[in-house]
């Protein structure tokens, strides 16, 4: 089984142009080489309500998404959170 690897921003500009020539899905994924299912979920993912497909607003928001999956956990962006665990780890292992 193949690695899914995401799409890059060449990709996206090559998709944009292709669907301006009024080109199908199914030429523009043999056009890049891939699936017709990835060009589809890409498009209507980042087509604008009724607006035509722009790579440059795709890029954008993929970035935005990428950065969001790959965040820290929750203790490690609140200072406050991880604060009061260790607090509460230390007073459970302290001697009593």
């Amino acid at each position: 089984m193949k690695k899914y690897k995401r799409l890059k921003n060449e990709e996206r500009e090559k998709i944009s142009q292709l669907l301006s020539q009024g080109k199908t899905y199914r030429l523009i994924s043999k056009a890049l080489n891939r699936n017709v299912s990835t060009i589809s979920r890409e498009v209507n993912k980042y087509r604008k309500t009724d607006v035509e497909y722009k790579a440059f607003n795709a890029q954008e928001d993929a970035e935005v998404l990428a950065k969001r999956r790959n965040c820290k956990r929750k203790i490690d962006k609140n200072e406050e959170l991880w604060n009061f665990i260790k607090e509460k780890l230390l007073l459970r292992w302290s001697p009593k």
